[in-house]
């Protein structure tokens, strides 16, 4: 249900019911938790808190930060019921195996009813849990001739209605074989909610816009749709029909929305879920109140060892999706159940329970809910419609007081730069703990590990398994190395996830030559040696890695400084650093204003090993609350031989650590 935002002084002109009636229900629902019906926790909490009896509190808008950025909402519940009509729909599971579980349905429809309000306008529908192939999927359905579509409490009296309803869920009731019995709930029901089949139903009397709905679906399995938690093995299907339904049904193209003879929403392909389900459910009411519920085995450890039985998943997660009453097969205890979900039903036609927000962008983080000056943790909110589902909204003319902050704008977009990489600021390191992520089969780690001790620096090694698990994380490392990664042995998707986890936690990354290659997108021009070690990469900025072999002549092998300015540079006085011959990738295609490049090489093209042109030697940038030194170069094990190399490597450790 979605409720719109009232202004301070306003009460909604919602109508009809008391005091009386409500403090009724308070009683009934408090019996029905004691009875020890399986409630949904937030259902627990509208029955057994919804109603005060000592009349309205004037209370003041909670103290909320002044800033165009915070908000508060008022609405006030109405002093009198939402609506007195009802639309009752049993979606069911078809099996022969459940015909006394539905006929004990049909005979609580009396508990049901009885925990309506007085003098309900209530109708009764029955949809079948049908598969695409049958032709009742999606459609009330009836007995023959002698039944109606739907039963009218207008027109009928509750024994009649009992009388036929239980006919109707018990003798002969159509099978569908292509959906193993029937047990397509979610399938049927978003049929039904199709422009055509919404329109037939309507037009039997049913699915009335200014009534609230209840749905209760009943299986004794889980829903063909349903996703399985992580964990749960489904029990076996002998014949195997469930696999080859769930891919013909649960996958389909939705047909167009229209209105009239304009398109709300073309038509596209869609995955039944649990969640479209209730989301479509909720937009077919609007401000209408909305019971999803499930009589379903709710407890592995209580199914009945039968046949197919299993826990009711998929329409066990709409009932807790939308905050319903579950009625457990198990228990056999369905008037008390039905009770429940009746109690249920009352409180949402008597109070409002979804409020839309007056601004969007909301930081969850800052929401406070306030009813009659008493704060309350017992709400939910969704963002996609920026709504607040109340647990206990109070009683008749409560105030609800809905506090929240905007979130802070995002971060603009900055071209050929990961989105978490341009979020945010640098933030200095309170400490150098350096970690290196290297092959050691390539062979050079203990040259670079004794040339990076002639500047101080002794990082931690550690191995791909310890860099998955994230023990760099739980050692605090600041600085990790990344280098000589993929020379021999192709990355791993899960090495890669883990190392951009860290760049993007705020861990300053160095990248020297392989590793350098390994923090942009895209690899075409590679030398032969590396193809298909390198995707998947980290990614962090856009740009393209070719080569990756030897500068020749040796001359061709230097690193030419371009900006002396720059931090990397600093007490580097020559123009051309000369270490002996070196391997290369070459990148083109970055962002060059987000990365910036303070010294070059020039390749001759040798071999075709780098291509031939002038490219970045040395890049620095941030990502995230770290920073990024890029040497394109294998210049790590130059660090022995050369001082201007070391010069490099220790200005780019103080930078990296913001020192």
């Amino acid at each position: 249900m979605k409720t719109s935002r009232m202004g301070s002084n306003q009460v909604s002109p919602l109508q009809a019911g008391s005091r009386s009636t409500m403090a009724a229900l308070v009683l009934a629902s408090l019996a029905l938790l004691a009875a020890g019906c399986v409630v949904d926790g937030d259902a627990v909490e509208y029955m057994d808190q919804s109603f005060v009896t000592d009349g309205f509190h004037s209370v003041d808008p909670p103290e909320v930060t002044p800033g165009p950025s915070c908000h508060v909402d008022r609405y006030h519940q109405p002093d009198a019921q939402i609506t007195r009509k009802i639309d009752i729909l049993l979606m069911v599971d078809t099996s022969g195996s459940l015909v006394e579980e539905r006929g004990g349905i049909a005979d609580g429809i009396d508990a049901f009813v009885g925990a309506l309000p007085s003098n309900v306008d209530f109708r009764i529908g029955v949809m079948t849990g049908h598969s695409s192939g049958s032709s009742w999927s999606g459609k009330l359905y009836r007995k023959g001739g002698s039944f109606p579509y739907v039963y009218d409490s207008q027109t009928m009296d509750l024994a009649t209605i009992r009388t036929k309803l239980h006919t109707t869920l018990t003798l002969n009731m159509p099978n569908d074989n292509s959906a193993d019995g029937g047990e397509e709930g979610m399938v049927s029901m978003n049929r039904a909610l199709d422009d055509d089949r919404l329109a037939l139903a309507k037009g039997q009397g049913f699915f009335r816009d200014d009534a609230a709905l209840a749905v209760v679906f009943v299986s004794d399995e889980n829903d063909i749709c349903a996703i399985f938690p992580a964990g749960v093995t489904p029990v076996v299907d002998p014949q195997g029909i469930e696999n080859v339904a769930h891919v013909r049904d649960c996958n389909r193209m939705a047909p167009a929305k229209m209105d009239g003879t304009t398109v709300i929403a073309p038509a596209h392909q869609e995955t039944i879920t649990a969640d479209l389900v209730v989301a479509k459910l909720k937009a077919l009411k609007g401000d209408m109140p909305l019971v999803v519920s499930a009589a379903v085995y709710a407890d592995p450890a209580t199914v009945p060892h039968v046949g197919e039985n299993e826990v009711g998943y998929g329409l066990l997660d709409m009932a807790q999706i939308a905050h319903g009453v579950v009625i457990d097969l198990a228990t056999g205890q369905y008037s008390d159940g039905l009770a429940s979900v009746g109690t249920l039903a009352s409180i949402k036609m008597n109070l409002q329970t979804d409020f839309v927000l007056t601004n969007a962008n909301v930081d969850p983080n800052t929401l406070q809910i306030n009813v009659d000056g008493v704060g309350t943790a017992g709400y939910d909110y969704d963002s996609e419609v920026n709504t607040v589902q109340v647990s206990h909204p109070g009683g008749p003319l409560s105030t609800i007081d809905i506090s929240y902050c905007e979130q802070a704008p995002p971060p603009p977009v900055v071209g050929g730069v990961d989105t978490s990489c341009s979020a945010g600021s640098f933030a200095a390191k309170s400490q150098t703990k350096v970690g290196m992520t290297s092959d050691p089969a390539e062979g050079s780690q203990t040259t670079i590990l004794t040339g990076l001790g002639l500047i101080g620096v002794t990082p931690t090694v550690y191995t791909d398994s310890q860099i998955i698990a994230g023990v760099p994380q739980a050692d605090g490392i600041t600085i990790m190395i990344v280098a000589r990664k993929a020379v021999v042995t192709p990355v791993t998707a899960a090495w890669v996830t883990a190392i951009r986890a860290l760049a993007i936690s705020g861990v300053s990354i160095l990248a020297e030559y392989d590793g350098g290659a390994l923090v942009f997108s895209q690899f075409n021009g590679l030398n032969a040696a590396f193809t298909g070690h390198m995707p998947p990469s980290l990614a962090l900025f856009d740009g393209n890695a070719a080569g990756g072999g030897l500068l020749l002549p040796v001359s061709a092998s230097a690193m030419n400084v371009t900006d002396h300015s720059d931090p990397l540079m600093a007490g580097i006085s020559a123009n051309t650093v000369t270490s002996g011959l070196r391997t290369a990738f070459a990148i083109t295609n970055f962002n060059s204003d987000w990365l910036h490049p303070s010294a070059s090489f020039t390749s001759t093209g040798f071999s075709n090993l780098v291509p031939a042109g002038t490219f970045p030697a040395v890049m620095s940038g941030r990502c995230g609350g770290g920073r990024v030194a890029i040497v394109m170069m294998n210049q790590l094990q130059a660090l022995s031989s050369s001082a201007d190399v070391r010069t490099l490597f220790s200005n780019s450790f103080h930078w990296l650590a913001g020192q």
